[in-house]
């Protein structure tokens, strides 16, 4: 019998039903994005690099329909990730929204001189960007487990009944993840800075 060896930095995010993950497919995400935070901070160190000067926190209507899209895209791929059947689709959009979500956290704390309402919403940013991506995962994972377990003989009806389970068990924590998310993009207004 093979007794695999604990990691400690595993440990808070162990193996669930799910998601089914591996320890060592958990220290790859985990070492993306040490790495990407690490590329991030580089770059904010360079010689000649000055930061943007943060515009005021201000809601436009062009900023919520650009935040809106980013967000929603962001789910809609995950969903469409959901149909396949395997689970290694998956990698490649959580590797994105790790990446993304850690350049966030890397901004998160080069803001402090911002002022605190930036660095506030900033913050918030960063919550939504994290919480979005753990729920629209766990869907997109749940989604593609269930999928084999429903009866039926047409895929397309198996992955409806399965998508819909898990979007019953996930609804709540995406939709607040996704309007915080997008509140706090559209606030701090990227296109103008």
């Amino acid at each position: 019998m093979k007794v695999e060896r604990k990691r400690w930095w595993v440990a808070p995010f162990r193996p669930s039903e799910t998601f089914q993950t591996s320890p060592n497919v958990i220290t790859f995400y985990i070492c993306w994005g040490i790495v990407i935070l690490l590329l991030n901070l580089s770059l904010f160190t360079q010689p000649g690099y000055s930061p943007a000067i943060p515009a005021p926190i201000h809601f436009t209507g062009g900023a919520l329909l650009n935040a809106s899209w980013v967000g929603l895209r962001f789910v809609g791929i995950l969903v469409a990730v959901s149909w396949l059947p395997v689970k290694w689709p998956l990698a490649l959009p959580l590797m994105w929204g790790i990446s993304i979500s850690v350049s966030s956290l890397a901004q998160l704390g080069m803001s402090f001189n911002d002022g605190l309402g930036i660095f506030l919403m900033r913050t918030l940013l960063v919550s939504g960007q994290w919480g979005l991506l753990y729920f629209v995962a766990r869907l997109t994972r749940r989604t593609q487990l269930d999928t084999q377990v429903v009866a039926s003989a047409r895929y397309s009806v198996r992955w409806a009944r399965s998508f819909l389970t898990s979007w019953q068990q996930n609804w709540v924590g995406i939709m607040t993840t996704l309007l915080v998310y997008i509140l706090a993009l559209a606030a701090l207004n990227p296109l103008e800075l």
